[in-house]
């Protein structure tokens, strides 16, 4: 009976020994990013929960975009630069000093947060507060946003994957020019969206940059891999084989974990994983090191993911910060790429500003005014870097002069640059 509860027993720790070593596989879905298609029933819209119009099949097309935005560095650098350059340098009004809100933000920080909104989203909103005689305008998140089957409400949520819990249940503010109360709020509100146009679309705006949205996210991704790959990724750096003579389970379990505290990881400076393998009594230690080829996966790919994001952006990967390969990039391309991008940004403040300057008649927040725009580098440093170029190509292309001393010059030329420069 003894020796039959032991067989049992061992059986029991044997299959339970297996069942914990078993493999176990989960399947991952990467691809829920899409580019959201015309809501075309109001009647089903209306028959949701608080009626709002889905932006994107699963409603959260804003919070994908802000997502990529904080996860794509070529999205997030674009986005903040185009921003910048929309909100300009300064503000010159015509009288008095400009506007700063109830909360602080000035007529400046307003229009640039606004324009980011406005290119990233493809839709701002404005929101008006009226209360104690006096009514402020505001910048409201356009993630929060969505309008509602009735066409006169939006609906206001800091959750919209989760709007049916109580404490993210959307609330209503009508549109420009009625206004309604806020249970909890004083005062009366209103707000105003101003968004791109896209056809087929009546009820929100799409972003410049939708075409390329499967690229940021594969921007992501790459990004992902590759620090993977360094931190618990399965390509090894090395194969260690030690060898287990006289020693038990515990004492092999006990070794394995000093190594790899002591050799495996990023943290401790260590660049790739080390598979560990316990041999028997004939075995003797030794490290069989793995080679790879590259350091690092997908980088064309990576490369690619950033000329079609900053293409379908309209912007210029200067202005943004970002590395020009095979290119000079000497000043004078920079003030002309600037110049081609401003023209642009002109075009779409009239289409974002215009609006709210419309409502600014009745409310009289500011004065009028004018964006002062400045380049990123001096215009008479980029002529002068254009003329110095132009002065060594014609070196080069002198026939008459030996190599060496094209060689001489063009040292002596370029010293004197960068004397410059500093």
């Amino acid at each position: 009976m003894n020796q039959l509860n032991r067989t049992t027993l061992s059986q029991s720790k044997r299959k339970a020994s297996q069942s914990l070593t078993k493999p176990q596989i989960q399947v991952l879905n990467l691809a829920r990013t899409e580019i959201p298609q015309p809501s075309l029933s109001l009647e089903r819209a209306k028959g949701r929960g608080s009626g709002e119009i889905r932006f994107g099949n699963d409603n959260l097309f804003p919070q994908e975009c802000a997502e990529l935005f904080r996860e794509s560095p070529t999205l997030g650098a674009v986005i903040t630069s185009k921003a910048d350059y929309f909100a300009g340098e300064d503000i010159e009004y015509d009288s008095g000093e400009g506007y700063v809100n109830g909360k602080g933000y000035s007529h400046q920080a307003l229009i640039r947060h606004w324009a980011m909104d406005y290119e990233l989203t493809g839709n701002a909103y404005a929101l008006l507060h009226r209360f104690g005689g006096a009514t402020n305008i505001y910048h409201i998140d356009s993630v929060k946003v969505r309008r509602k089957a009735d066409l006169d409400t939006f609906l206001i949520s800091k959750n919209w994957a989760n709007s049916r819990r109580a404490e993210f249940e959307p609330y209503e503010i009508p549109e420009f020019p009625k206004f309604g109360t806020i249970e909890g709020k004083d005062g009366e509100f209103s707000m105003v969206q101003i968004r791109d146009y896209e056809p087929g679309f009546d009820y929100y705006g799409l972003p410049k940059w939708k075409g390329a949205i499967y690229y940021a996210k594969l921007e992501t991704l790459i990004g992902q891999f590759n620090a993977n790959m360094f931190d618990n990724g399965l390509f090894g750096s090395g194969i260690l084989t030690l060898n287990s003579d006289g020693m038990n389970d515990e004492e092999v379990e006990a070794m394995v974990r000093s190594v790899k505290r002591d050799l495996v990881g990023t943290e401790r400076g260590n660049t790739g994983k080390i598979i560990i393998l316990v041999g028997g009594r004939e075995s003797t230690s030794q490290f069989q090191e793995l080679t790879k080829e590259f350091d690092g996966s997908y980088t064309e790919l990576k490369g690619v993911c950033e000329d079609t994001i900053v293409s379908a952006c309209g912007w210029k990967r200067s202005l943004a910060g970002l590395q020009t390969q095979g290119a000079l990039g000497n000043n004078q391309q920079i003030l002309n790429e600037y110049s081609v991008a401003m023209k642009d940004i002109k075009r779409r403040r009239k289409a974002l500003l215009g609006q709210l300057d419309e409502i600014n008649t009745e409310f009289k927040w500011w004065s009028d005014y004018e964006i002062i725009d400045t380049p990123p580098i001096n215009e008479a440093d980029g002529a002068l870097q254009g003329q110095q170029i132009q002065q060594m190509m014609t070196i080069l292309n002198d026939e008459m002069m030996s190599d060496e001393r094209k060689i001489e010059v063009l040292r002596f030329a370029l010293e004197w640059i960068m004397k410059q420069q500093k």
